[in-house]
């Protein structure tokens, strides 16, 4: 990452939550003691958290952990990214590629890639300049747009890489992240909380809170969506934001197309036991 930044000044209780909420970053993969301060715990964790481990296959895997706090009420909600240490490859056997901007693109060949993501361009379709490219760490577009929708007061003119170092990453050396909260590139970002209806062992159906790790959006385009609805609105990336949460390829969890509310089971089909009929042919 060759973005520079400047420093300034600058759980709410268990009930989940469904829709969009704006939030601000405040903390990224902390140590157990730093988690007890910032959630208020009583008691310490047993033990310290693991954010680098190894896949099945023997591949370096770090977790990052982005703790978030809403704007509105100051509930606490942790955004988690997995990224392994081998290049992304698609069913095809396509390798996934990267540029310094975010953007990613699947090709057979780095030769084959198009014009857009190799090259800046002007309104006229000529070449301005080049961007910087590579193959994508397994799990890195995922991590790579939470950072774009959160470093939105940057120069979006310039050619600064927003990727992180993953060489310090794979060694849970996260201090360049850190050093962006409070910074003057960082705004609010938006994100997508969902519940998660899992069956356990007992056959009851329990849920949990999580973060969706795929949609966000710059936490200003809030305005836009409460003016116009989100469904309604024109803007180019909430339309986007809307497609990847609830497409063909969005999300399984319970979500909410509207400001976040509180969750609740009796209106969700998928925390039922009985949620798939036993005659249903398509089961």
């Amino acid at each position: 990452m060759s973005i520079t930044a400047t420093k300034g000044k600058n759980n709410g209780g268990g009930v989940k939550k469904i829709g969009l909420q704006e939030v601000k970053v405040i903390a990224i993969n902390p140590t157990a003691e730093e988690l007890q301060k910032m959630l208020g715990m009583d008691e310490p964790l047993e033990k310290e958290i693991e954010y680098v481990t190894e896949d099945k296959e023997g591949n370096t895997q770090v977790t990052i952990s982005i703790w978030v706090e809403s704007v509105i009420d100051g509930t606490k909600n942790s955004v988690r990214f997995y990224i392994k240490d081998k290049a992304k490859v698609s069913q095809a056997g396509k390798p996934q590629y990267i540029n310094n901007v975010g953007t990613t693109c699947y090709s057979e060949s780095k030769n084959l890639l198009p014009n857009w993501f190799t090259h800046y361009l002007n309104k006229e379709k000529e070449v301005i300049g080049e961007k910087n490219f590579r193959e994508a760490y397994d799990g890195e577009e995922n991590l790579t747009a939470f950072i774009d929708n959160w470093l939105n007061k940057r120069d979006y003119k310039t050619t600064e890489d927003i990727r992180p170092e993953y060489k310090k990453l794979f060694r849970g050396n996260v201090k360049e992240l850190k050093d962006l909260i409070g910074s003057d590139l960082e705004g609010n970002i938006i994100i997508s909380l969902e519940v998660k209806n899992k069956e356990g062992d007992d056959g009851e159906i329990k849920s949990y809170q999580v973060v969706n790790n795929r949609c966000f959006l710059p936490g200003y385009k809030m305005k836009l969506i409460r003016a116009a609805g989100i469904e309604s609105s024109d803007d180019y990336n909430i339309k986007k934001f809307v497609k990847d949460l609830s497409g063909e390829f969005g999300t399984k969890n319970s979500y909410y197309l509207g400001e976040a509310k509180e969750y609740n089971a009796e209106e969700d089909v998928t925390a039922s036991n009985n949620a798939i009929a036993s005659d249903d042919a398509s089961y």
